[in-house]
């Protein structure tokens, strides 16, 4: 296996009005610069359902059910540093498990895809995975790659994960008054595994500012809108495309589209099915 640390950034440009325009301070958190800085009342996301009809959410909405669920993460243990892992979970689900972990300044290991049992096993034990959040479906597999580590599963409750936020919305023991983790814009963000052109395992640490500059590389190639991965993509490429089209978009205060398990930037006539 090869591992190596993605800290490369690009110079900054003079005229693109996008992330990379802003100089990223030593002091930086993505999960707060995509959430707690944009206008609370803006549309972050619009969930589409598959029977038909839209739901929009607030960056405000979004935020707090991130809050909540950073509650959580760390009445389980989960501090700065930890690694907290998503497997073959929903893209809204996906996306709100990780911008939590990054406000607790935790490092997101999204799986898109159940892969094979042992390739699991090696990415959760090889991560020292403290957290792994799953469906019911597929718990059991995960358990037992697990099984000997300190990783604890967990099936999200639908409820934490439901972003509206009323009166009757549910709430942690310590309720939504979390204040995000101070972290480095050098501290690792995510980690990705994947396979090289011989096929050996990779695994790449990227830190808060450089997943902050790949979305910027993304949009500029993609002419200024980050497309949906392919499902053929590999799973290295599906994640950070995934990450890439969040991040891109929440940074800058713009909204997200979310449906059948896939997050783009498109309007519905466009999307990429």
């Amino acid at each position: 296996m090869t591992c190596k640390q993605d800290s490369t950034l690009a110079p900054v440009g003079a005229e693109d009005p996008s992330p990379a325009t802003c100089r990223i301070p030593s002091s930086f958190n993505l999960g707060v610069a995509c959430l707690d800085d944009q206008d609370c009342r803006a549309t972050a996301l619009t969930v589409v359902h598959i029977h038909g009809g839209t739901v929009d959410f607030t960056f405000g909405q979004v935020r707090r059910c991130a809050d909540r669920l950073a509650a959580s993460l760390v009445e389980r243990g989960v501090g700065r540093g930890d690694v907290v892992a998503t497997v073959d979970l929903p893209s809204v689900t996906t996306a709100l498990v990780h911008m939590a972990a990054l406000r607790v300044g935790a490092i997101g290991l999204p799986i898109p895809e159940m892969p094979e049992s042992e390739t699991l096993r090696f990415y959760l034990t090889d991560s020292a995975a403290r957290l792994v959040l799953t469906s019911g479906e597929h718990a059991p597999r995960v358990c037992a790659a697990v099984s000997g580590s300190r990783a604890t599963v967990v099936v999200p409750d639908p409820a934490a994960v439901t972003i509206g936020y009323g009166p009757s919305a549910p709430a942690y023991r310590g309720g939504i008054d979390f204040h995000p983790v101070r972290t480095s814009s050098a501290d690792p963000a995510i980690l990705v595994y994947g396979t090289d052109r011989s096929g050996r395992t990779t695994v790449t640490r990227y830190d808060h500012r450089v997943v902050l500059e790949r979305s910027r590389r993304s949009r500029t190639e993609s002419g200024g809108r980050s497309a949906v991965p392919p499902r053929s993509l590999d799973d290295r490429r599906k994640t950070m495309a995934f990450m890439e089209i969040i991040v891109s978009r929440w940074f800058r205060g713009l909204p997200v589209v979310a449906t059948e398990g896939m997050v783009s930037d498109r309007p519905r006539s466009q999307r990429i099915q």
